[in-house]
């Protein structure tokens, strides 16, 4: 069993992105149903994001999204490239750390621990 590191500053900076910039990054195709009606919160928007040849459709509210296709959801770019790509964890963390580059600027002494079996 092998253990990685990932800053906590890093994790925390890529689960905060804006999840539009993100699909953006990763030349992700996505495109907003303008015909949508938010029921619960006004600034909810609902996606068709293409991936291969598998259409999602999302529903998104800040970070917060829910694939209504296939009855998941989740918050944050790290549980959205996850599911996407059907990548795990530390793949999607790599992933996002090479697409939407940026270094931490905080201090490195928290760090989450990630193991990888």
């Amino acid at each position: 069993m092998s253990h990685r590191y990932i800053p906590e500053g890093d994790l925390k900076r890529l689960r905060s992105l804006d999840l539009s910039e993100v699909l953006d990054q990763m030349c992700i195709e996505y495109k907003a149903d303008a015909s949508y009606q938010p029921r619960r919160h006004a600034n909810s928007m609902r996606w068709h994001v293409t991936v291969g040849a598998h259409v999602h459709e999302l529903i998104v509210t800040d970070r917060q999204w829910f694939d209504t296709r296939e009855g998941k959801g989740g918050c944050g770019a790290v549980d959205l490239v996850m599911h996407l790509l059907g990548i795990g964890f530390l793949q999607a963390v790599q992933r996002l750390q090479k697409s939407c580059p940026q270094p931490s600027a905080l201090p490195q002494g928290g760090r989450e621990r990630y193991s990888a079996r």
